[in-house]
């Protein structure tokens, strides 16, 4: 994002936090007691109790408000430090274990101690803090939620318990022509193509990546088993220890960044929940579109209906955009900018691992579900913001005297996931990560 954009958006964004903030300091108690429990709490029980035990979600309701368990939090913290702690005994254990007896450690103590005290103290700090910010501001999420919940456009869309607040992360792979169920004659023109497409043509592209994709993983594997052969069944001088010292290297690569890998998760459940809310909107405004079409006439009953239905949209938009903003500066800031520092630091050890020594290719596993999980949050946030376009694109054909308070507020603040520094998470964000990766090796 550019300076400028940041000194437009900024007084903006911070009215639209202060009056989210305002608003949910308001909420009734009847509003937030046991029976009004969001139905993105209700719908997600499954998924809610895995992150309960992993205590990302560690609030509950009290007396009609939503609160943290302190007590919980804070044992959540012991054990997520200690667990880290465990990680590195072992492999600190394993490596002393493995040691030649004429083994001559080559590095400074000092230096040593550097990397204990940050992989000891730094990271388990990253992930509690993360911790912190989750059960601090998810009452306020919450309620938040539930005044969406409570707006005239949730009761009219159809199923809305089930197509907004039942999260499923299989419909966010699902490409936008498939889930796209309610669409105008004008845009399904433009999608059909103008024939038929011969199949070489229209697939040659995924065959092509395809076949490159399974070449390379085909040539790892055979060098992996090829190596691990050479060394289990013929071992050439030194090569059974050289593997037994890399062996606390590994176990460090692979379970440290399983807290981050969680946290990425934890926000994709929101991210999915938000996307749904544009999704099913537009399906609502593309309804109300092919009512005034159909008012040709200029009926003045059949006319303020829909400027109605239109008001209360964006009524609906607002309180889901004050809710996304808080999901965005408390959420999704801080932990796509931690996670992603954990996992450039990681996967330029693996890769470097793996460019070394033709049998550190084991290191292709926690580097490829590094590079997988960031995939993961540039898709889900490219994807929101493409349904948020789309319903720009919606907006835009309809006559401006109906649309133009829905088309302001959803210009207030667009649903673009923002990391530290205003960086845009998208696909542009993934290819930067993998150019500055490389570009280290």
């Amino acid at each position: 994002m550019d300076a400028d954009d940041d000194g437009k958006t900024a007084p903006a964004f911070n009215e639209l936090y202060r009056r989210s903030t305002e608003e949910v300091l308001v909420v009734s108690h009847e509003e937030s007691s046991g029976r009004f429990e969001p139905d993105l709490i209700k719908n997600n029980q499954g998924k809610i109790a895995h992150f309960r035990k992993l205590g990302l979600y560690l609030v509950y309701l009290n007396n009609g408000n939503y609160e943290a368990s302190e007590a919980k939090v804070f044992i959540s913290y012991l054990v997520w430090y200690f667990a880290i702690c465990l990680c590195f005994c072992l492999s600190f254990g394993l490596k002393e274990f493995f040691k030649a007896k004429d083994y001559v450690d080559q590095v400074d103590d000092l230096i040593e101690a550097a990397f204990v005290g940050m992989l000891l103290g730094v990271i388990p700090a990253f992930w509690i803090y993360l911790l912190r910010e989750y059960n601090t501001y998810l009452p306020q999420i919450l309620m938040m939620a539930k005044q969406f919940e409570n707006t005239e456009v949730y009761k009219k869309i159809e199923f809305a318990k089930e197509v907004i607040s039942t999260i499923s992360y299989k419909e966010g792979w699902k490409d936008e022509a498939y889930n796209d169920d309610i669409v105008d004659v004008e845009n399904l023109a433009t999608r059909k193509p103008s024939k038929k497409l011969w199949w070489p043509m229209k697939y040659g592209p995924y065959i092509g990546f395809i076949l490159s994709v399974s070449i390379c993983v085909l040539l790892i594997i055979c060098s992996f088993i090829w190596n691990i052969s050479i060394i289990l069944f013929d071992p050439p001088s030194g090569s059974v220890m050289h593997l037994k010292k890399e062996l606390p290297f590994f176990i460090m690569t692979a379970l440290y960044p399983i807290p981050y890998f969680v946290s990425i998760w934890f926000c994709i459940f929101f991210l999915e929940w938000q996307r749904k809310i544009h999704e099913r909107v537009r399906h609502l405004i593309r309804k109300i579109k092919s009512e005034i079409v159909a008012n040709s006439n200029g009926e003045n009953r059949q006319t303020e209906k829909n400027k109605k239905d239109l008001r209360e949209v964006a009524d609906a938009l607002d309180k889901a955009q004050k809710v996304f903003i808080i999901l965005n500066k408390r959420m999704f800031q801080k932990t796509i900018g931690i996670s992603f520092s954990v996992y450039i630091f990681l996967g330029i050890f693996c890769l470097w691992k793996v460019v070394q020594d033709a049998s550190h290719f084991c290191y292709v596993v926690p580097f490829s579900l590094i590079i997988g999980h960031c995939y993961m949050i540039c898709m889900w946030s490219n994807s929101l913001m493409r349904e948020f376009d789309e319903t720009i694109e919606v907006l835009n054909d309809m006559p401006e005297d109906y649309v133009q308070n829905v088309i302001n507020v959803l210009n207030k603040y667009p649903p673009q996931v923002l990391a530290f520094g205003g960086f845009k998470v998208n696909f542009s964000m993934l290819t930067a990560v993998l150019a500055f990766i490389i570009s280290c090796i």
